[in-house]
């Protein structure tokens, strides 16, 4: 990926971050990737987006370890809350709140590490 790419996504990132509180709203229901993938232009630079969002799951510390759902459950979920398949990180996409409470705080998390991650290379990359 490169560079103004990297800065095009910390910039989306950063208004992601923004515009937290309005983010859930019953007319918008897309999960962090699809809000932060939106300073993709062509499918190129989406499909580099997704990459490095991957990248950035895998190194950070509360990683699900699925890709599809990289942030974990909140903690006090019995197995049986999330039987019907996917396992817990899917369960909590499902069926929690995206942007408040535990799951949201996590979430955000996420955010402020993808952040601190892409300024970290773009910084390192001059």
């Amino acid at each position: 990926m490169d560079n103004i790419l990297k800065q095009a996504m910390l910039q989306q990132c950063i208004i992601v971050k923004s515009e937290w509180d309005t983010l859930g709203s019953e007319e918008d229901e897309h999960g962090l990737c699809s809000h932060i993938q939106a300073c993709g232009g062509d499918p190129d630079d989406r499909l580099d987006i997704q990459r490095a969002l991957l990248q950035c799951f895998r190194m950070w510390p509360e990683y699900s370890g699925d890709p599809l759902y990289p942030v974990p459950s909140p903690d006090g979920y019995e197995d049986d809350e999330y039987a019907f398949g996917g396992g817990p990180a899917k369960w909590a996409y499902d069926q929690l709140d995206l942007w408040t409470g535990p799951y949201g705080e996590a979430r955000m998390r996420l955010l402020d590490f993808i952040i601190q991650t892409i300024s970290e290379e773009l910084h390192n990359a001059v």
